[in-house]
């Protein structure tokens, strides 16, 4: 970042909307943050791993983050990438925002349709 200030081409990508050509993992990703707000388990619908990095504590803290943005927020999509492993697998970075507040969010479904990542992270304008 701070290389790019004195040399442009070495700025990394801005975060910006994208077309979503898969609308149905928005949805999922939507559905997910309903249950989340909620206090719902969703351990149920993610992989064994992921369900293990979300104790009941971690899953309050969420709830409490994302009561400001959801519902009523917006999901955009800003990237989404295939995964190494599995091309028909992809890697979705999401904006989600309401009012002044956002944060970004990286969504990943494996192939059994269980969540496999979900990642959250202060908004920021570049990559």
């Amino acid at each position: 970042m701070i290389a790019g200030l004195a040399d442009s081409p070495l700025l990394p990508e801005k975060l910006a909307a994208i077309a979503d050509s898969q609308p149905a993992i928005a949805a999922t990703l939507a559905k997910t943050l309903d249950k989340l707000v909620t206090g719902e388990d969703i351990r149920p619908q993610t992989t064994a791993k992921l369900a293990a990095l979300i104790p009941p504590d971690r899953a309050k803290s969420l709830q409490q983050t994302l009561s400001k943005l959801w519902p009523g927020g917006k999901l955009t999509l800003l990237k989404r990438t295939p995964l190494p492993d599995a091309l028909e697998q992809f890697t979705s970075t999401f904006r989600l925002s309401k009012g002044t507040e956002a944060l970004l969010i990286v969504f990943d479904l494996a192939s059994d349709g269980k969540i496999s990542r979900l990642g959250f992270s202060p908004d920021r304008e570049y990559e």
